[in-house]
């Protein structure tokens, strides 16, 4: 027996049409596919097989972009819904066909937009960069009138002397945040990184936005401190 066709406004028929035409509005890298609507669904006819419920279509979408130069053209889809899982998937017989200077104008409308949010994304990440680098500093800064409990400042302990210290303060407030700062200079100033850093190596990381700029920190200080000696020796 041959399929029963669903009126056009079958409420499966509906939302099997929208489901596909939101699939199909993703599928161009340009974006040119976002344009598309629905104008009409034509036809419905629900098919049944072993693992699927299926809607097959025939839709009417619109586009001011059809490489025909038509507003309207006709597509015949299938839209699948797996017994198992209902997961939903849908298949096109052909993809429309878009205006070449249309794809081209949404590639660069799409290059625009993510410039602009690669953008944004910098000058959050720099933002945030410099709150936590003004936040790392003021710690230093109370750091450098700290002392132990046998009055010794914070600057002559040992590493381990520092971690004590930290953990005599309960690791937590003010203090203990001042000491930790402190020391992850020191222990970066310390790395192999900075050991047998050049100073051209210095200069590019200071110059690198990707880098910490707790790094760049350091490596600013270790640089001008190098460059004042050579200009000493000189």
């Amino acid at each position: 027996p041959q399929p029963a066709t669903a009126p056009a406004t079958h409420l499966d028929a509906a939302t099997a049409a929208a489901f596909a035409l939101t699939e199909l509005q993703k599928l161009s890298d340009s974006g040119v596919y976002e344009t598309l609507t629905l104008s009409e669904v034509l036809s419905a006819t629900p098919e049944t097989s072993t693992f699927h419920e299926s809607m097959r279509l025939s839709l009417s979408l619109s586009s001011p972009h059809f490489k025909s130069g038509k507003s309207f053209e006709t597509f015949s889809v299938l839209v699948m819904t797996s017994k198992s899982d209902k997961s939903t998937s849908f298949a096109i017989d052909e993809f429309p066909e878009m205006d070449p200077l249309a794809v081209e104008e949404f590639w660069v409308k799409k290059a625009k937009r993510k410039k602009a949010q690669r953008q944004e994304l910098y000058n959050q990440l720099k933002s945030g960069a410099e709150a936590l680098l003004s936040q790392h500093d003021d710690y230093v800064a109370k750091a450098s009138g700290l002392s132990d409990s046998q009055g010794r400042p914070l600057e002559t302990l040992t590493n381990a002397e520092m971690l004590k210290f930290i953990d005599d303060v309960k690791g937590e407030g003010e203090t203990a945040q001042a000491a930790k700062a402190l020391l992850q200079e020191r222990y970066i100033l310390q790395s192999s990184e900075f050991q047998n850093a050049s100073p051209q190596y210095l200069a590019r990381m200071v110059s690198s936005s990707s880098v910490d700029p707790i790094k760049r920190k350091v490596a600013r200080a270790l640089l001008e401190k190098e460059t004042q000696s050579t200009k000493e020796e000189l």
